[in-house]
């Protein structure tokens, strides 16, 4: 949460947790790779750390204005497609289709707040902050570049015996994994035999797309069994995916840039009882720390919840411009999934403008983005008393209005269309025209400089009407 202070031992014990020669103690607590390796491309990729910054400003941005967003107010359902990567080296690790399928379930019910451990597993004080994200994991086909499409579950036999977080390697072919499937399409999950104690590890938004998805031991993906074999390391990871931090922001009472999860001491392990660490980090806090969370290190059987503040936080991936926004417009990809997903918002056209008024016609202009199919939709009416008049869509971002009456006001207004979607996104109104046979008035007449025999004007004008004539009387 808010506040942080000058320790960075928990990172260390981290890296130790994964890379050193584990006691039986150690290997029975949770590990999670993900903020090394986030250290690790801070470090080494200066257009992750810029990436990682920009998607910063942009997620302040959207918490500002999220009462704005049209998706989140409609509680529309975001659909992920997925593709599951299997890659071997034992045949045990060939983990069984129903296992892909079980985790599908566990992280749909995780996510939109239906697991059946919540109200156990939750303190009464807790249950109020639950986020219910309404996003929907869907297995779904892909196409390669030759056009061929293929299966959601891919099977992959490597020689590796144990793969690296840092290296990446799980994730191409080339060296003993399977390439990404358009990660801008699609969740890629690699399952796969990790070097020893770690579970699992995800790339935080704003890295590279050839290696953009989660990795996940083959052990913990699905039902198992054990302390870790419910499924629950698997929604965690995918916490990262959408730009979540550990509660405990991975430094002692750190902040995890989350308003309304209390602040944490450090990693949780195992089951605590409740409540737990009270007033350690803050002294006001007589309900201790939100063990149960997703995004701590307790036992798959003790999470339970993710908080309204930690699913806001994604969603701002999703709004127009976000760093995960193109994963909207591929819902339609999943085979339970008939039509196209409302979930995500059809962004307007941007910076709409009146070009250039001639007589009865006036040339109108936007900027276009390219972040989903589009066209654009045009209305007008006079701005005292007039219906609006509707003009077919164009691709184009600009459009002449012809036949106005040139001695009647006007009122513009345009908006996208969104082909894939199949949603209209909300109006955006261009500058009201004065009369159009009437030119604006100049202001702020100044004179800059006063010759002997010459004075130097300048004004303010309507760059719509480029002629103004000067008259002057001699006193």
């Amino acid at each position: 949460m808010r506040t942080n202070t000058l320790h960075t031992a928990k990172i260390l014990l981290l890296s130790l947790f994964i890379l050193g020669s584990l006691s039986p103690v150690a290997r029975a607590q949770r590990t999670c790779g993900t903020m090394e390796y986030h250290e690790y491309m801070l470090k080494n990729n200066p257009d992750y750390k810029a990436n990682r910054e920009r998607i910063e400003q942009q997620t302040k941005k959207y918490l500002a204005n999220k009462d704005k967003d049209v998706r989140r107010a409609q509680n529309a359902t975001i659909t992920i497609p997925v593709v599951v990567h299997i890659v071997w080296n034992t045949p045990a690790q060939n983990i069984p289709d129903a296992r892909v399928h079980e985790q599908i379930q566990i992280l749909n019910d995780d996510y939109n707040n239906r697991n059946a451990d919540f109200l156990a597993n939750t303190p009464a004080v807790f249950q109020p902050l639950v986020g219910n994200y309404n996003i929907e994991f869907c297995l779904a086909p892909w196409q390669d570049a030759q056009g061929v499409w293929h299966d959601p579950i891919t099977r992959t036999q490597t020689n590796t015996q144990a793969f690296q977080a840092n290296l990446n390697d799980v994730k191409s072919a080339a060296t003993g994994g399977h390439d990404v499937v358009n990660p801008a399409e699609y969740l890629n999950f690699w399952v796969c035999p990790l070097q020893a104690g770690l579970l699992g590890y995800a790339q935080f938004p704003g890295g590279p797309p050839e290696t953009d998805g989660v990795v996940m031991g083959s052990a913990y993906f699905g039902l198992s069994g054990g302390q870790f074999g419910l499924g629950r390391t698997t929604t965690h990871e995918v916490g990262h995916y959408l730009n979540l931090y550990h509660i405990w922001g991975d430094r002692p009472c750190g902040d995890d840039l989350v308003a309304d999860t209390p602040i944490a001491e450090e990693a949780n392990y195992n089951c605590p009882n409740f409540p737990h660490k009270a007033n350690v980090c803050d002294p006001n806090n007589n309900n201790g720390e939100m063990f149960m969370n997703f995004m701590d290190y307790s036992n798959d059987n003790c999470m339970s919840m993710f908080t309204t503040g930690q699913k806001d936080r994604s969603l701002a991936l999703f709004a127009p411009g976000g760093t995960r926004e193109t994963l909207c417009y591929s819902g339609f990809m999943c085979s339970n999934s008939p039509g196209l997903p409302p979930g995500c918002q059809c962004s307007p056209p941007q910076n709409p403008r009146i070009l250039q008024i001639n007589g009865a016609d006036v040339d109108l202009g936007w900027d276009q983005d390219n972040t989903t199919p589009k066209d654009y939709e045009v209305r007008y009416r006079r701005s005292v008393g007039g219906a609006w008049t509707t003009l077919p869509l164009t691709p184009n971002n600009n459009l002449t209005v012809t036949g106005l009456d040139p001695t009647s006001l006007y009122m513009f207004q345009v908006r996208s269309y969104c082909r894939n979607l199949n949603l209209y996104s909300e109006w955006r109104s261009l500058i009201a025209g004065t009369p159009l046979n009437a030119p604006c008035p100049p202001v702020a007449l100044s004179i800059d400089t006063e010759g002997p025999d010459y004075l130097e004007v300048s004004w303010t004008g309507d760059p719509l009407h480029g002629g103004y004539e000067l008259q002057w009387v001699i006193d």
